[in-house]
C-alpha cells in the first residue's frame, strides 16, 4: 500500500501544534506525524503532496474570488515545514493544480494491482472522497472505500452545497442533509447532473448554466482512469518513498 499524504493538512496540523515551539521540534513532530501514519497503514512507501503557493492554481483564474474569504494567519513554522516537506520528504507539488487534484492523479496513477501497487489517500478533507479508492483519516483513524458511484455522489453533493471554505457559493439552505437526500437515490451520474442542473435553474434563473459550469470547473478535484498500464511498467522508477 502507497501512502498519498495531504502535506497541506500535514502542514496545519502540525503547525498549530508548535507554534511556541522552536524550529527543530516542528521538524520532529512532522516526522513523527508521518511515521504513526505509515505505522497505521503498515506500509513504509508514501507520497507527499503540497499546493503551490500563492494563487498558482487555474482555479484563481476562472474565479478571481477563491478563497478570498480566508484571512486567518498561516502558523509560524509554515514556511519552514513546507521546505522540510520539500527538502526531506520529496514533496511533490503540482504544476497549475493544487494538492487535492495531485492526490486524485496520483491515485489513479499508481493504482496498479498487476504490480501490486494499492494507493491509499491520507487526509481529513471531504472534498477528496470525490476520488475512488481507498481513504484514511488519520486523526479519526477510519479507513474506508470509495467507489465510483459514491465517489461521483461526493461531487454531486458538493456542486450543491458550494465550499464555504473556498468561498464556492452553492444553494443557499441546502447543506450536507439536504444535498444528500436529492443526490443519494440517483443511481447513475446523469440523473446526479440532472437533479443539480434542475435547481441551479430554479435558484439562478438565466445566469444557471454560467454559474453551474464555473462551479463544476472549481469543485471537481482532477483524476484519470488507469490506462496505460505498459507505459507505467516501463517507468524509470516509482514516485513513492520508503521511510
Amino acid at each position: 500500500m502507497i501512502a498519498l499524504l495531504d502535506a497541506d493538512i500535514l502542514v496545519y496540523r502540525v503547525g498549530f501544534t508548535t507554534q511556541d515551539a522552536p524550529e527543530s521540534l516542528a521538524r520532529v513532530r512532522m516526522d513523527e506525524l508521518i511515521l504513526n501514519i505509515l505505522a497505521d497503514l503498515q506500509t513504509q512507501e508514501y507520497v507527499c503532496v503540497l499546493s503551490p503557493t500563492g494563487k498558482n492554481s487555474f482555479r484563481y483564474r476562472i474565479y478571481p474570488e477563491y478563497k478570498a474569504n480566508r484571512k486567518a494567519p498561516k502558523p509560524v513554522h509554515y514556511a519552514i515545514l513546507r521546505d522540510y516537506l520539500i527538502d526531506t520528504h520529496a514533496a511533490q507539488i503540482p504544476e497549475d493544480l493544487e494538492a487535492d487534484d495531485g492526490l486524485g492523479l496520483l491515485s489513479t496513477e499508481l493504482n496498479n494491482p498487476e504490480l501490486g501497487h494499492t494507493p491509499i489517500i491520507v487526509s481529513i478533507d471531504k472534498d477528496l472522497n470525490q476520488i475512488p479508492g481507498w481513504h484514511y483519516n488519520f486523526v479519526n483513524k477510519i479507513k474506508y472505500y470509495m467507489d465510483e458511484l459514491e465517489a461521483k455522489k461526493s461531487f454531486y453533493i458538493q456542486l450543491l452545497m458550494g465550499d464555504v471554505s473556498d468561498n464556492i457559493p452553492g444553494i443557499p439552505g441546502l447543506g450536507i442533509v439536504k444535498a444528500t437526500r436529492i443526490i443519494d437515490p440517483c443511481t447513475t451520474e446523469e440523473q446526479m447532473r440532472e437533479e443539480v442542473r434542475h435547481i441551479y435553474q430554479d435558484h439562478f434563473k438565466s445566469g444557471a448554466d454560467a454559474i453551474l459550469e464555473r462551479n463544476q470547473q472549481l469543485i471537481k478535484i482532477r483524476y484519470k482512469t488507469w490506462q496505460n498500464q505498459e507505459a507505467n511498467k516501463k517507468s524509470s522508477g516509482p514516485p513513492w518513498r520508503h521511510w
